[in-house]
């Protein structure tokens, strides 16, 4: 299970380009593939319920990626799938003052 447990890192994981939503998960498990679905349990903040849902990963950043000099962490992107918007839209509600922002975010 995945919990996010603040607003700052749910902003920096939200990945708001993906069709139907999705995150940036911090992974380093080498075996990862795209296209590969995956279950996800989720933990928003301090909220007491649970989001579960199958994910598309759509996003492979290896260990050894970089970007101007820098080490881009590793990781996953997972694509919502079969979401009814729930968790999107919970997101989104706790991120509406961010989601503008120009702040740096872990895929970008």
């Amino acid at each position: 299970m995945l919990h996010i447990s603040s607003e700052k890192a749910l902003h920096q994981m939200y990945m708001p380009f993906i069709s139907g939503g999705g995150l940036f998960v911090p992974e380093t498990d080498s075996g990862t593939n795209l296209g590969t679905t995956v279950f996800l349990l989720l933990r928003l903040l301090d909220e007491s319920s649970t989001y579960g849902m199958h994910c598309k990963i759509v996003w492979v950043t290896p260990g050894n990626s970089t970007r101007k000099n820098c080490l881009k962490m590793p990781g996953v992107g997972l694509q919502f799938l079969g979401s009814d918007g729930r968790l999107r839209a919970a997101i989104e509600t706790y991120l509406v003052s961010m989601l503008d922002s120009s702040g740096l975010t872990l895929s970008i």
